[in-house]
């Protein structure tokens, strides 16, 4: 483009300036006209999208409204309802208030306790589960009987389980997890006349293993292992420490404290053979209470432990 050209463009520019200039300072107006025109069509610009998005999201609730008319989850009262109901069992088992043996009525329970049978029929299939209770075609629902052989079995696949949450926890545990066990050793050895919160308190110990493990399988097994072994500690009365008969001689925290200096050691070795003993002599207890004739017990290291040699060998 020729020179000539550049300076007339730019003299034009220069001349329109100059005279907007003019023109704004003679009218103060013009300039809240001129700025009013852009606020306006800058506000004009964002009604439209506001309206659009408006639009948009006003069938987008519509939307989420015609759905939510569609029943899609079952009502929930019923299902809490029936927790509710499984614990309150689950406590008249604990306390004795019913016998192992004994049959549970749905109609009798939900007389009593005002309600329907649904959420007691679901009560009694939760804790068949849990092994509370024994659910036979045509005869009815019982409370678990206790014998010798449940309780052998019962504290033999503890042993496995228990044996397996510690050798997977040796190396996690801090020394916030041996607090909590010390904490609840002490509240167990300090319910000495509430039996059921002494047994509770022993099994919390026993909880923490199963939750540093970090094993979500074998925690599941033990959850429902737990209420068997919970209802034979309290039912039997084995491990009662006021015993007038055969009073348990320790504190509970006497009876972990190998297990606990073990791992605090990190020999996992030594605190799978405490962790043996200690439930040797649990079973021993309950054998002595329910079947006194019986004279070998399911958890025995040579069962349950294999041997160090053998376990070389195998190794190699």
């Amino acid at each position: 483009m020729a020179p000539t050209r550049v300076c007339q463009r730019v003299w034009c520019y220069a001349g329109f300036q100059a005279r907007r200039g003019l023109f704004a300072g003679r009218f103060p107006c013009y300039n809240a006209i001129s700025r009013r025109s852009t606020i306006d069509h800058h506000r004009s610009s964002t009604s439209r999208v506001v309206s659009s998005g408006s639009h948009s999201i006003t069938e987008a609730r519509a939307s989420v409204v015609d759905s939510s008319a569609i029943p899609i989850f079952d009502t929930p009262h019923v299902r809490v309802l029936s927790e509710e109901v499984t614990l309150a069992i689950e406590k008249a088992i604990f306390l004795g208030s019913v016998t192992p043996g004994q049959r549970l009525v749905e109609s009798e329970i939900a007389r009593q306790m005002g309600i329907s049978k649904a959420p007691v029929r679901e009560a009694l299939r939760n804790l068949e589960t849990l092994g509370l209770v024994v659910s036979h075609p045509r005869r009815g629902t019982f409370v678990t009987s206790l014998s010798a052989t449940l309780a052998s079995e019962a504290f033999s696949l503890r042993a496995l389980l228990e044996c397996y949450a510690l050798r997977l926890a040796v190396g996690k545990l801090t020394d916030e997890h041996f607090q909590r066990m010390a904490e609840e050793d002490r509240l167990s050895d300090a319910s000495y006349n509430d039996y059921a919160m002494q047994i509770e308190h022993d099994l919390r110990v026993h909880d923490q293993l199963f939750e540093v493990a970090g094993h979500r399988l074998l925690t599941g097994a033990w959850a429902n292992l737990r209420s068997q072994i919970r209802l034979l500690l309290i039912v039997s009365g084995a491990l009662r420490r006021n015993d007038p008969e055969k009073p348990w001689p320790k504190t509970v925290t006497q009876a972990h404290a190998p297990i606990v200096d073990a791992l605090r050691a990190r020999d996992a070795e030594r605190a799978v053979d405490a962790m043996v003993a200690h439930l040797a002599e649990g079973e021993r207890r309950l054998l002595a209470k329910l079947a006194p004739e019986i004279a070998t017990p399911y958890v025995r290291k040579e069962v349950l432990v294999p041997r160090r040699d053998v376990a070389a060998r195998s190794a190699t």
